[in-house]
């Protein structure tokens, strides 16, 4: 068996938090009664990190118990949110980079989800489906294995 550790720290995941729902507010607020007041509400803060590490934690919590069998450790102590995964001997390295952007990208998605469904309940279907679709995407590429190849003689 191999084993991968992937490391995200909690303000690289803010800051992708923070870029989303700015956009999502800029975008969603000429529609909206108050435009600026809908933004500030939208909007993620430094304010926000208790709520959103939270909800990392809760993202973290839900991939070790979609990928039971692949989860050999996980730190949530630090600023860096730390998971150990488990691969067949036969895993092709080479989608490593894939899982390690599919682990941020979900971690991103699901906390995404988890504010808009605090603030714009209308719009955080689409980004727990987007979580959800790159926790299928880890798992597949967990499974993926390299094609037994001859030796030539």
């Amino acid at each position: 068996m191999k084993e991968i550790e992937i490391k995200v720290t909690r303000k690289k995941i803010f800051a992708e938090v923070a870029v989303t729902t700015a956009y999502l507010g800029a975008k969603s607020a000429p529609t909206a009664p108050d435009p600026g007041q809908f933004f500030d509400t939208l909007a993620t803060v430094d304010g926000d990190s208790g709520f959103l590490s939270q909800f990392i934690d809760d993202a973290v919590t839900t991939l070790t118990e979609s990928l039971r069998g692949s989860v050999s450790a996980v730190d949530l102590t630090g600023e860096t949110v730390k998971v150990k995964l488990i691969a067949a001997d036969g895993y092709d390295e080479t989608l490593t980079p894939a899982i390690e952007r599919n682990y941020r990208g979900y971690l991103s998605a699901a906390v995404t989800g988890a504010w808009l469904r605090l603030t714009l309940p209308a719009r955080a279907g689409e980004w727990e489906n987007e979580a959800t679709r790159r926790l299928g995407e880890i798992s597949s590429l967990l499974h993926h294995r390299t094609p037994p190849s001859r030796k030539k003689l």
